[in-house]
């Protein structure tokens, strides 16, 4: 009996850990364990150099294809026996993600957060960095709405991509500023001047227009 192999994992192709894989139920020695990186290639298969009567074998990592693993046993002078076969699959990191440009929003409460380039992900999810009353209507969706934004308030929003296996999650984040009405321009003093005379010199004379300030820092006016 060949016994049963446990230990299969999916891993980063970057992931520097070595996996342990246990070899029970065989009955008999172990000979050696055997790797393929072609399970449909019989001929493909590769004794493991020193691991004759290793119930436990442990991988060198970091691995660049999925790889396959299995033991040969012998019992006295009976034929030898093959274990079942435990894969590791092997993945490509999370791409690095684009939450989307910055956003100005004008006197509104609801926005739509858009993230791109997303590959090799198991999942996604997003998050307001600084836990505002701001709701993410859909967190685990690349495009979704955010409500109860509120007006003169700026928020961060983070896009979180998560590998695959043991792959590290990637992010980026997003802000939105969301601004009110603009104030209304004004002039100060009468809106129409009337001047009359004689300018001396070159006949140029120069008058100053002064219109009203506001405090709020985002916004500017235009002659």
């Amino acid at each position: 009996m060949g016994g049963t192999t446990t230990g299969g994992i999916t891993v980063c192709s970057t992931d520097p850990t070595a996996h342990p894989i246990t070899l029970a139920g065989h009955v008999g020695s172990i000979l050696t364990w055997q790797q393929s990186t072609d399970i449909t290639n019989p001929n493909s298969w590769q004794d493991i150099p020193s691991t004759a009567n290793q119930a436990v074998y442990t991988y060198t990592a970091p691995l660049t294809r999925t790889t396959y693993y299995r033991a040969i046993v012998q019992s006295g002078v009976c034929d030898t026996a093959i274990s079942s076969v435990t894969t590791i699959q092997v993945v490509t990191p999370a791409s690095r993600p684009n939450a989307g440009s910055d956003q100005y929003i004008c006197n509104n409460t609801t926005a739509t957060l858009s993230a791109g380039n997303i590959s090799n992900a198991a999942s996604v999810s997003w998050r307001d960095i600084n836990n505002t009353s701001a709701l993410i209507t859909s967190s685990s969706t690349a495009t979704t709405t955010v409500t109860n934004l509120q007006v003169g308030s700026n928020y961060a929003f983070e896009f979180t991509l998560n590998g695959l296996g043991t792959c590290p999650a990637t992010k980026d984040t997003v802000a939105l500023f969301v601004r009110p009405l603009v104030t209304q321009a004004s002039i100060q003093g009468p809106d129409t001047v009337l001047i009359c005379g004689y300018v001396r010199g070159n006949g140029l004379a120069t008058y100053n227009l002064i219109a009203n300030t506001t405090s709020r820092s985002f916004e500017k006016g235009v002659w």
